[in-house]
Parts: C-alpha cells; sequence; structure tokens
C-alpha cells in the first residue's frame, strides 16, 4: 500500500483526479492506496475527482482543501476502510453528475462540511461529530450513524436517510433537520 498525497504541480494547486504529477510518487492513486488531501498549498484548492476507482481510505483534512465530484459523467468511489474528513470539503452536490456515489467502510466528519445529493454507502459506522454536513437529495445510508461534539449540524433536504440495525445517536447540542425520509432502524421505523 502507497499512501498518495495531492501536491501543487507547476505552481497550481488545482487539478484532477488523474493527473499522476498531482500526486506524491507521480502516480495516481491505485487500489491498496491511502490518500491523502490535506497539504497546506498556500491557497484554496478544488481536486476535481474525474474517474472511478477503489481505495484503501481516503482524508480530507486542510481548510483549504475541496474534494469535488466531476459535472461530466457519473463517478463511483469506493473506500475499503475509512474516509475522514477533519477539515475543508467533499462535495458530491453538482445535479450534472447523477448516478455518482461514494462507498465507505466508515464515515468520520470532524470538522468541515460533507455535502451529498448523490449516493453514499458506508458500510459501517457514519459519524458526524464536527463540521456543517447536508444531504440533499439521493441516499445516504449507514449501518450506524453518530451525531455528536458539540454544534454539529446534519441537515437533510431531500432524499433518503436510512440507517441499519444499530440506529441513530444524537448529541443534545446538535441539529439535525429532516425533511426526507428518513428510515432510522433495521425494523424500518421511520422518523419526519
Amino acid at each position: 500500500m502507497a499512501v498518495r498525497n495531492w501536491q501543487s504541480s507547476g505552481g497550481t494547486s488545482t487539478g484532477n483526479w488523474t493527473d499522476a504529477g498531482r500526486w506524491s510518487g507521480a502516480a495516481v492513486p491505485g487500489n491498496k492506496d491511502a490518500v491523502s488531501i490535506s497539504s497546506n498549498l498556500n491557497g484554496p484548492y478544488v481536486v476535481t475527482y474525474n474517474t472511478s476507482s477503489t481505495l484503501a481510505s481516503l482524508a480530507v483534512g486542510n481548510a483549504d482543501a475541496t474534494l469535488l465530484w466531476d459535472t461530466a459523467a457519473a463517478r463511483s468511489l469506493a473506500v475499503v476502510g475509512a474516509t475522514t474528513l477533519t477539515a475543508g470539503i467533499i462535495d458530491l452536490t453538482t445535479t450534472q453528475k447523477s448516478g455518482s456515489s461514494i462507498t465507505a467502510g466508515s464515515l468520520v466528519v470532524t470538522g468541515g462540511a460533507f455535502l451529498s445529493d448523490q449516493r453514499v454507502s458506508v458500510t459501517g459506522a457514519a459519524s458526524f461529530t464536527g463540521g456543517t454536513n447536508t444531504i440533499s437529495g439521493g441516499t445516504f445510508g449507514a449501518g450506524t450513524l453518530t451525531i455528536g461534539g458539540t454544534n454539529t449540524a446534519l441537515t437533510q433536504s431531500g432524499g433518503t436517510l436510512t440507517t441499519g440495525a444499530g440506529g441513530v445517536s444524537v448529541a443534545a447540542t446538535n441539529k439535525v433537520a429532516l425533511s426526507g425520509t428518513a428510515v432510522l432502524d433495521a425494523i424500518g421505523r421511520h422518523l419526519r
């Protein structure tokens, strides 16, 4: 397994995921790679996800970083292990790419913004303990869903939110706004 870090190339920090020159080791991340988009590159930058692939893990962790799904076609990303967001943005919200998706073993959001109107599938636990997070359509499914920390927001303004037998845990200091369909346990009880 190699660790692939996003980096500046030719004085520019923004670019396409498939540009090998943007990644440490000069190689586009592959099936067994751990990916980090966490570098301080002296200002805002956007990594446009313009392929479909499988990774070992994904981390976005710089306030200036945005991982943005390509608008030209539907794209899928499978992350076998953890997807973590500590700062910056993971954005799957452009409606032109209907059918795009991210599948993850777990999702941990402690800061930044997680935005989706596409399909998000988390086989294990999804945990939002920081940041401002919006599900504005599509589907979001997780084995368990935890909304913790202090003043963490999760807004569902459309689509379907589903959890497995683990259900949902929400700390008292957090805001959850649901306006789509929410099925919050394996029994199929709805909360609206």
